[in-house]
C-alpha cells in the first residue's frame, strides 16, 4: 500500500468546516498563526440546518456557563460588523427579544418566580403579539435574539478565503496523530498534514475520529425543522413543544425535534407533524398555511449539552472545539476566540473550567 502523501506543514491544522472549525481558523490567523483548515461537507452538517437563535437565557447552563454563553450572544454584533465590513457580506442579526410563553397558570408562576427577563402578562402580550392568543402570559428576554445561519457560514467562508495565512484542503480527516508523535492528520484522500497543534472542530462527526487519546462523548442528535409561508408574530418565540423563528416577510422557521437516530439526516411524517403542532401550540394561525420547505441537521451532542473547549490534559497540542450541542452558531464568535488565545499564548478572557474534557473521565 502507498504511504501517504504530505501536505505542506502549518502551524495549526483545523478539523472541520462548520461555524466552529471556520471561525476557530479565522481568528487563529488574525494572530498571524498559518492555518490549514480540513474539512468535507457532510450530509446533515448542523451549521447550515440551524435556526440561528442567539438564545443563552434559555437552557444554557448557569454559573460560568451561563457566563460564556451571554458572552457568546453579545460577541455577536461586533463580529457580524468584522465580517460585512471585511466580505461586503450583510448577515441579519435580530436582537429585539425572545418570548418564552407560559400556557397556564402553574408554569407562569414558575417563571415569575425564575426570573431573567420581562414578564408579560396575558393583556401585554396579547398587545406585543396578537397571533398568539392561547398563552397565559411570557418571558420576555429583552437581550436574546437571532441569526441567518446560513448567511454568517457565507461570510466566514468568505473571510476565509480572504487570509493569506489560511488554506483549505477539501478531505474528510479519518486518523489524528498526537502523544508521543509530530501532531497530524490523515485524510480519506491519502494525505498526512503536519502542524504544531491540532484543533478538533468537526461537530458531530467528532467522536468516530481514530487515533484520539481519550473517547470524546459526542453524538449526533437530529433536529428537524421546517419552514411556513408566513409571519404572524414577529419575536423568536419558545412553546411548549418547539419553537419559532420568523423571517419577517419570508417564512417562518419552526424547530426542532431531538432524535437519536445515528447519522440520518433525513425527516419524517412523524417529525414534521409533531412541529405543525408545536406551530400550532404557539398561534393558532400557523394551522392554515403552507409548508414551504423542510429539512433536518445533526447537533454534536454531548452529556451536559456543554460544549468541549480546552487542551487535552495528556496531549496539549490537541485543543478541543466540539459538542456545542445546540449553541453552535450561538457560541461560535467567542469559541474562536478562546481557541485562538490558546494557540497564540494569550490570556484566555472567559473561564473554561466548564468545557474541560477530562470531566467526562480518564483517557483511552
Amino acid at each position: 500500500m502507498n504511504a501517504p502523501s504530505t501536505a505542506p506543514a502549518s502551524e495549526v491544522i483545523v478539523v472541520g468546516g462548520g461555524l466552529i472549525g471556520l471561525a476557530c481558523a479565522a481568528a487563529i490567523a488574525d494572530r498571524g498563526i498559518t492555518v490549514m483548515l480540513v474539512g468535507e461537507h457532510l450530509a446533515g452538517e448542523a451549521s447550515p440546518a440551524s435556526a440561528g437563535l442567539l438564545a443563552p437565557s434559555i437552557a444554557t447552563g448557569s454559573g460560568v456557563a451561563r457566563d460564556f454563553a451571554i458572552a457568546g450572544r453579545e460577541r455577536f454584533p461586533s463580529f457580524v460588523e468584522m465580517l460585512e465590513r471585511e466580505t461586503g457580506l450583510a448577515v441579519p442579526l435580530w436582537r429585539d427579544g425572545i418570548l418564552e410563553l407560559a400556557m397556564d397558570g402553574r408554569s407562569a408562576s414558575r417563571m415569575q418566580a425564575n426570573g431573567g427577563g420581562t414578564w408579560l402578562a396575558r393583556a401585554a402580550l396579547m398587545a406585543e403579539e396578537p397571533a398568539i392568543t392561547e398563552a397565559a402570559g411570557a418571558m420576555l428576554y429583552e437581550h436574546d435574539g437571532a441569526t441567518d445561519s446560513t448567511a454568517l457560514a457565507n461570510a466566514l467562508r468568505a473571510r476565509i478565503r480572504q487570509l493569506d495565512r489560511v488554506r483549505e484542503i477539501g478531505a474528510l480527516v479519518t486518523h489524528i496523530a498526537v502523544g508521543d508523535r509530530t501532531p497530524a492528520v490523515e485524510t480519506s484522500t491519502g494525505q498526512r498534514i503536519e502542524a504544531d497543534r491540532i484543533v478538533l472542530a468537526a461537530g458531530a462527526w467528532v467522536a468516530g475520529l481514530a487515533g484520539l487519546p481519550r473517547p470524546i462523548p459526542v453524538e449526533p442528535v437530529r433536529g428537524q425543522m421546517l419552514a411556513l409561508g408566513t409571519t404572524p408574530v414577529r419575536h423568536p418565540t419558545f412553546g411548549p413543544s418547539g419553537y419559532i423563528v420568523p423571517r419577517i416577510g419570508e417564512s417562518t422557521h419552526v424547530g426542532a425535534t431531538s432524535e437519536r437516530v445515528g447519522f440520518d439526516p433525513r425527516t419524517t411524517a412523524e417529525g414534521l407533524d409533531h412541529l405543525m403542532r408545536a406551530a400550532r401550540l404557539i398561534s393558532p394561525v400557523f394551522g392554515r398555511v403552507s409548508v414551504l420547505r423542510s429539512w433536518a441537521g445533526l447537533r454534536p451532542m454531548t452529556p451536559d449539552l456543554l460544549p468541549i473547549i480546552g487542551a487535552d490534559p495528556e496531549a496539549p497540542e490537541l485543543i478541543y472545539a466540539c459538542g456545542h450541542s445546540r449553541n453552535g452558531v450561538l457560541l461560535c464568535a467567542v469559541t474562536g476566540d478562546a481557541v485562538a488565545d490558546l494557540i497564540s499564548g494569550t490570556s484566555v478572557s472567559h473561564d473554561l473550567t466548564p468545557f474541560a474534557v477530562s470531566r467526562f473521565g480518564a483517557r483511552v
